[in-house]
């Protein structure tokens, strides 16, 4: 003990050795087991070189930025990670296929993407329960959401989401769920995407074809007609 205490009065390796104290008595209580328990003894020189070392490793691994004006730098430069922001959409359409409503909505960020399905299941049967809707059809292109509502108990990591989905089910005379083709819901992923991709993270609900939806369903039936040239 009394050399590594008179290596501190070494001015020129005061800071390090300082501040590597904690290992220096971690070394030393190694180095007693191995001479107890492993005939085996370093030098002086390795445990001191080993503490310095560590320590070194520890405070470069713990360094935090030191003034406000660097943590500002560096959130701005991006190094900071966020979640991205989910969207939903919504459209109903009566049975002869005329467009009812549409609606879009913003979500806290999901696990998973069939976390994210559900709670916007839960979306939806919330804004038509609201609406005074008592008979809806729900589809989805996302054929686990489908089979997870169906058959909750094949699902018991999702259990409270799938509870709650049924217990707004009692809120309707009918409600049943199906799969549907990803491009049928086109117009609808579109304006779910609109929340992340440009940003439109204010809710909305408007009645009939207007604005987005039908310059969307435009936007499709181009589409299906230079689709259908190419056949």
């Amino acid at each position: 003990m009394e050399f590594f205490f008179d290596l501190l009065d070494n001015q020129a390796s005061w800071d390090t050795l300082t501040r590597s104290i904690p290992w220096l008595l971690w070394n030393i209580w190694k180095n007693r087991n191995s001479i107890l328990y492993a005939d085996t003894q370093e030098s002086l020189a390795f445990w001191i070189q080993n503490a310095e070392e560590e320590a070194t490793s520890w405070f470069e691994a713990n360094r935090k930025v030191g003034t406000p004006l660097e943590m500002c730098a560096a959130i701005d430069s991006g190094k900071k990670w966020s979640p991205p922001i989910e969207g939903g959409a919504l459209i109903a359409r009566d049975s002869t296929g005329n467009v009812l409503l549409h609606a879009r909505d913003a979500f806290t960020p999901s696990t998973n993407r069939l976390v994210a399905e559900l709670k916007g299941v839960i979306w939806v049967l919330e804004s038509v329960r609201d609406l005074r809707m008592s008979s809806v059809v729900i589809a989805s292109d996302h054929s686990d959401t489908v089979e997870a509502i169906l058959a909750p108990h094949s699902w018991p990591r999702y259990r409270s989401l799938l509870e709650h989905i049924g217990s707004l089910g009692g809120s309707f005379i009918s409600v049943s769920f199906e799969v549907e083709k990803i491009g049928a819901n086109f117009i609808s992923r579109e304006i779910a995407r609109s929340v992340f991709r440009d940003g439109r993270f204010q809710s909305y609900i408007s009645i009939g074809r207007t604005g987005m939806a039908s310059q969307l369903s435009l936007t499709r039936k181009r589409l299906d007609k230079t689709f259908e040239s190419f056949l």
